[in-house]
C-alpha cells in the first residue's frame, strides 16, 4: 500500500488496516520516504526512514515498536526479563540504540522504570521486578 503526501496520523491507522500490514509513504516531510510493517505475530510496528532530503539513500533513521503482555516474561522469579534480538528489531549489530518501555495502566500508558542492557551484538534485554503489560520502542 503506498501513499504520497498524506497525514502522518492516519498513516499509521492504515497499517492496521491493510491486509499486507505494510505502507510505503513517499514525502511525508521533507522528501523522506517512511515504510512501516507491522508483524501480527509479535504485534511489533518496525518504521523506516528511507533516503531524505539531504539527497542520501538507505535506511537513515529505524524505529521498533511491540506491544508485550504479562505472559512475555521469562522466569519463575525475579528478575523477569524481555529479549529484543538484533533479527527481531533490524537495527543491527550495535549497542548505539534507545530504548523506550511503557506500562499499560486501564486506559494509558506511563513511564516504567526497567533495567535496559544494550549488548554489542545488537540484543536489548529488559529485566524487571515485576511482570506487566506494555508496550517497548527502540530507536
Amino acid at each position: 500500500m503506498e501513499f504520497t503526501n498524506y497525514p502522518v496520523a492516519q498513516i499509521f491507522n492504515r497499517v492496521f488496516s491493510d491486509p499486507s500490514n505494510s505502507l510505503t509513504v513517499d514525502n511525508y516531510a521533507f522528501g523522506q520516504v517512511l515504510n512501516a510493517v507491522f508483524d501480527s505475530n509479535s504485534n511489533a510496528l518496525k518504521v523506516n526512514i528511507i533516503g531524505g532530503s539531504s539527497g542520501g539513500s538507505g535506511v537513515i533513521a529505524s524505529r521498533y515498536s511491540q506491544i508485550f503482555y504479562v505472559t512475555d516474561w521469562i522466569g519463575s522469579l525475579a528478575p523477569y526479563t524481555l529479549t529484543i534480538t538484533n533479527a527481531m528489531h533490524g537495527m543491527g549489530a550495535t549497542n548505539n540504540l534507545f530504548c523506550n518501555v511503557r506500562e499499560f495502566i486501564t486506559d494509558h500508558y506511563r513511564w516504567a522504570i526497567v533495567d535496559i542492557d544494550y549488548y554489542a551484538n545488537g540484543d536489548v534485554i529488559i529485566s524487571s521486578n515485576v511482570k506487566f503489560q506494555g508496550q517497548l520502542i527502540i530507536m
